[in-house]
C-alpha cells in the first residue's frame, strides 16, 4: 500500500476514534466522582491508596485509580493527588488515556481540578498516538458518605466543563491535532432507592441505589483539519453505594438502549 494511502487510512482511523476517545477522557473524569463517595474515611484514602475498576458494554477496558499526597485536616476534610489511567478497547486496539489531577473534600463536598493545570492525556493504540493537555473547571460533587439517609432522599446534580486539546500521530508521522473546545456533563437531581444486598467482584455488599439523568453536548470537534459535529449523548445512571467500603463499587449506565457497567474489582 502507497505510504500515503496507508497514513490517510490511519488518519481515518483515528478520526473515527475521536468521539470515542473524548468520551473516555471526560468518563475518566468522573470515575472518581463515583469512587470517592466515602471519601476522607474510605478505607483506600491513604497514601498508596488504590482502586481498580473494570468497564464492560460498549467500549470494554480497566481503570486504575492511584492515590497520593494525602492530607486530613478533621472529620469531612481531606485532599489528594489523584491518577487515573484508562485502557479501552475500540475497534480491535488498545487505547490507553491517562489523568492527573487534584481533589478536596471539605464538608463532605467533593471538588475535583486540574490543580493549576490542565490534566495530561496520554491515548495509544495500534493506529497511532495521541497525547496533549484536558482542562476542565472545578467540578463540585456531593459524597454520599455521610448524606445518605433513606430511600426516596433527593440529592443535587451537578455539572462541568470540558476542553480537550491532542496531538495525533499515524504510521509515525503526524496526524494533525484533534480538538474539543468544550464539552459539558450535565448531572440531574439524584433519587436513592431502597437499600439491598447486591453481589459485587468483592463479595456480597449492602448497598444503597442512587439513580440520576447524565447528558453530554460537545462543540464541534476538530480533527486534522476536519471538524465534525458529535450528537448530543443522554444516559440513565444507577450508582451503587456501599458505606462499608466507602465506595460506589458498581455504576449501571444505560445509554442508546445498551447497558454498560463499571464494576470495583479490588481496593487496596
Amino acid at each position: 500500500m502507497p505510504k500515503r494511502s496507508a497514513r490517510a487510512t490511519a488518519r481515518q482511523s483515528l478520526n473515527r476514534r475521536t468521539a470515542l476517545g473524548a468520551s473516555v477522557a471526560l468518563a475518566a473524569l468522573l470515575l472518581p466522582a463515583a469512587a470517592a463517595a466515602g471519601v476522607c474515611d474510605a478505607p483506600w484514602m491513604h497514601d498508596g491508596g488504590e482502586i481498580r475498576m473494570t468497564m464492560q458494554g460498549g467500549a470494554p477496558g480497566t481503570a486504575t485509580m492511584s492515590v497520593s499526597g494525602v492530607r486530613k485536616s478533621g472529620k469531612g476534610q481531606c485532599n489528594a493527588n489523584i491518577s487515573v489511567v484508562s485502557n479501552v478497547a475500540a475497534a480491535g486496539s488498545a487505547n490507553e488515556t491517562r489523568l492527573d489531577y487534584t481533589m478536596a473534600v471539605i464538608e463532605d463536598r467533593l471538588s475535583i481540578s486540574r490543580g493549576g493545570a490542565p490534566g495530561k492525556v496520554e491515548g495509544k493504540s495500534a493506529a497511532g498516538t495521541a497525547s496533549g493537555m484536558l482542562d476542565s473547571s472545578a467540578v463540585g460533587t456531593l459524597a454520599y458518605g455521610g448524606v445518605i439517609e433513606a430511600e426516596g432522599q433527593r440529592l443535587p446534580g451537578e455539572s462541568q466543563t470540558v476542553r480537550m486539546d491532542l496531538q495525533m500521530t499515524a504510521a509515525g508521522q503526524s496526524a494533525g491535532q484533534a480538538r474539543i473546545p468544550s464539552a459539558k456533563v450535565t448531572i440531574g437531581g439524584k433519587v436513592v432507592g431502597k437499600r439491598a444486598t447486591i453481589p459485587t467482584r468483592l463479595g456480597q455488599k449492602s448497598c444503597w441505589p442512587v439513580r440520576y439523568e447524565r447528558s453530554t453536548t460537545m462543540a464541534p470537534v476538530t480533527v486534522a483539519g476536519h471538524t465534525a459535529s458529535v450528537p448530543p449523548a443522554t444516559a440513565s445512571v444507577t450508582d451503587w453505594y456501599c458505606p462499608d467500603m466507602g465506595l460506589v463499587m458498581k455504576q449501571e449506565v444505560v445509554q442508546n438502549g445498551q447497558t454498560g457497567t463499571i464494576e470495583v474489582v479490588s481496593v487496596r
